[in-house]
């Protein structure tokens, strides 16, 4: 490629962290297509327009080098981007340097380059989550290459790591060794996402999720995955539910943010799969929900459904208000259980809820639906009512705590042979 101009200015550096950008030739003149690396390090002068004379051989530099500036440069007030190329005709006049002036520039030279800028912003490419960077952004990221974005001039940029492993990119996946193969022995593997600035949240959305499951009492006692000061549960084991997503609260917190699986050696064919995602300030959910329904139906279930439900949690289960829309009906999908009053699944139904004689347990059914504890008062409530229809206008949120301690977090008897845990469906009705 022949001799021509690199154009510097704050305006590309002003594109940001979570932007790209991308100086091709727009045809015309020239053949080829200019492909450099812009440094955010190298600015020559705030609020200037500075040249700087690229090399015949074609040769472009990188980051960490720096291109000399001319000799007396013209410098003007950076009012808007200005694209132009290098006529030698114009640079060599009566055997002496001769700078054109703005107005001759505008005159004379054609727009050869355009500036493409596309937002760093998540793709999808079979299934897996990406995020849309440039190949050389890709590259220094360590993440791999699955298809394209941005039409065409981005690729989606996967990222994975497991045991030992740290990340900065959004839409992390944590994978378990030997994925998608299961593992069977004791392990400690952790793995720290650092967050980009303005993150208040990041979203653990579980593709695969299999371990050793809770005791009776919902106690993870083999395998464990943590989040550092995370208040929302304590551990999580057994199953994953499909599609199950949680919100981490991390504002404030330590960054990076540290997430461990520890097994035991117990034996078990164990494995997952997590997507991470950081979630700025400006769209995160209420603060307390650990997961947040969108649309205007759909389905939720405890972690671990089917076995006995997960101790130590405390967090809301939310659902957005959709344009004219007003209550919503649950519909239970499976067995349920929650031990209430110690254990909660609070649904702010607004009206009493179970058939007991004895009428303060009526009350407290109206928060603990799903109530069946092997108590006579409570035989009425083991059927949990269903469909079940809130009175208010929303949003809605049904609370979930649970505690540690040495009562059962499953429940049998002639009505209800597993009852463990929640799995309902929701639908919000026209206003």
């Amino acid at each position: 490629m022949g001799p021509g101009f690199l154009v510097a200015t704050r305006a590309l550096a002003r594109l940001g962290p979570q932007s790209s950008h991308l100086l091709f030739d727009s045809g015309g003149v020239c053949s080829n297509i200019l492909v450099f690396r812009v440094c955010p390090r190298t600015v020559w002068q705030a609020g200037a327009l500075a040249l700087a004379s690229v090399p015949a051989d074609g040769a472009h530099g990188s980051c960490g080098e720096s291109f000399d500036m001319p000799k007396n440069p013209s410098v003007h007030p950076l009012k808007t981007t200005v694209n132009f190329t290098y006529k030698p005709s114009l640079r060599n006049h009566g055997g002496r340097d001769y700078t054109p002036t703005l107005e001759q520039r505008g005159d004379r030279f054609l727009s050869l380059f355009t500036v493409v800028r596309f937002a760093n912003s998540e793709c999808v490419v079979n299934g897996n989550s990406g995020t849309c960077y440039t190949a050389s952004e890709c590259r220094r990221e360590g993440g791999t290459e699955i298809g394209s974005c941005a039409r065409g001039f981005g690729v989606c940029c996967y990222k994975e790591i497991t045991c030992g492993g740290s990340s900065s990119t959004n839409c992390t996946y944590l994978v378990s060794p030997n994925y998608p193969g299961t593992y069977n022995e004791a392990q400690t593997c952790i793995m720290s996402i650092t967050r980009k600035p303005e993150t208040c949240q990041l979203r653990l959305d579980f593709v695969e999720f299999e371990s050793v499951a809770p005791d009776g009492f919902g106690v993870c006692n083999e395998d464990q995955f943590t989040v550092a000061g995370e208040r929302k549960f304590t551990y999580l084991c057994g199953s994953a539910p499909a599609s199950w997503h949680f919100y981490l609260d991390v504002n404030g917190k330590a960054n990076p943010t540290e997430m461990s699986f520890l097994t035991s050696s117990v034996s078990s064919n164990r494995k997952f799969k997590i997507k991470v995602s950081m979630i700025e300030c400006q769209k995160k959910v209420p603060c307390g929900c650990g997961q947040y329904f969108t649309g205007n139906s759909g389905s939720f279930e405890s972690f671990n459904f089917g076995g006995s439900y997960l101790a130590g949690v405390d967090y809301g289960i939310c659902f957005r208000k959709e344009k004219n829309k007003c209550t919503t009906t649950l519909t239970t999908r499976g067995p349920s259980f929650i031990a209430c009053p110690i254990d909660l699944y609070r649904l702010p139904v607004g009206q009493t809820a179970g058939t007991s004689a004895f009428a303060p347990l009526n009350v407290q059914a109206m928060y603990c639906q799903l109530n069946a504890a092997p108590n006579p008062l409570f035989t009425s409530l083991v059927a949990v009512q269903s469909p079940l229809t809130t009175v208010s206008n929303g949003p809605l949120t049904i609370w979930h705590a649970t505690a540690i301690d040495a009562l059962p977090n499953f429940h049998s008897n002639s009505n209800c042979p597993t009852c463990a845990g929640f799995s309902q469906d929701f639908l919000h009705n026209d206003c």
